[in-house]
């Protein structure tokens, strides 16, 4: 009962957008969940963080540790990508809990490393923020699908997209720090939606569009099918076009669609033309 009601003191690395979210989502938790500490390596932003949300700032993980010690529970990394490992290293020597905003890496080799260290702490939890797939609709498509009530699956589809056009300036499309562009970026959300609803993946190809020289890829179509039962994905990913988000579900005696800014509703269309 006292762990039930214990107030989880977080530490969050990385004071920029995906920082403030966290910072956001902490606080609409009410009395469960208090950001302790912010951690940065730009002092002003840090300390600009810290001050809207009644936490300490540090220059490291490191010094939050020292500071904090038995009194951090979890921490959530919003540093780029490539950048990871002595922050998730260091977070679960000290047995706390840490959830790693996406992708996990830059790299294959770095996930890999990064899975390794995770390892060897059993027994502390840690996890990616493939946050989609706690949606409702989402789980709700994969129960009526599961019943039956599209007949048999034969395509998934799903396009994340948005207008961005100085993304080719930004840390994202570096490839030495994202590891990528669009692909990677809201791409491996799409990668983890298909894995997550048809039971695992494997990749079959991709086309890339390169709006930068020397940046990551601006757009990608990518095809994926699952082992499980052969069910293809159509995934499309781009940077430089309207604003999408839609996961559907093709089934032979009808579809589920689900649109990301109409989130509290699931589309069912049947094979003749009903709609609800």
């Amino acid at each position: 009962m006292a762990e039930a009601t214990k107030t989880i003191n977080l530490g969050i690395v990385g004071a920029g957008g995906m920082g403030r979210t966290h910072s956001a989502a902490a606080a609409s938790l009410g009395d469960r969940a208090r950001v302790a500490a912010i951690v940065d390596a730009n002092p002003d932003a840090a300390g600009k963080l810290a001050e809207e949300t009644g936490a300490t700032s540090y220059a490291s993980t490191a010094e939050m540790i020292a500071a904090l010690k038995g009194d951090l529970d979890a921490v959530v990394i919003c540093t780029p990508p490539s950048v990871r490992e002595e922050v998730v290293s260091a977070a679960l020597e000290n047995g706390t809990a840490v959830l790693v905003e996406k992708p996990l890496a830059e790299n294959r080799e770095h996930a890999l490393r990064l899975v390794d260290i995770a390892a060897r702490f059993p027994g502390v939890v840690t996890a990616s923020a493939y946050c989609h797939r706690f949606t409702p609709a989402i789980r709700e498509m994969i129960r009526l699908a599961g019943a039956g009530d599209i007949g048999r699956i034969v395509r998934w589809e799903n396009v994340f997209a948005c207008s961005i056009p100085d993304m080719g300036d930004r840390w994202m499309s570096d490839p030495a720090v994202s590891g990528g562009g669009s692909l990677i970026d809201t791409g491996c959300h799409s990668l983890d939606l298909f894995n997550y609803m048809l039971g695992g993946l494997e990749p079959v190809a991709s086309v890339f569009d390169r709006k930068w020289d020397g940046r990551g890829e601006s757009g990608a179509t990518s095809l994926v099918r699952s082992p499980a039962n052969g069910v293809a994905g159509v995934i499309m990913n781009g940077w430089l076009e309207p604003a999408r988000f839609l996961v559907t579900l093709v089934g032979e005696e009808g579809i589920l669609s689900y649109d990301y800014e109409q989130p509290t509703l699931l589309f069912r269309k049947s094979v003749a033309g009903q709609q609800k």
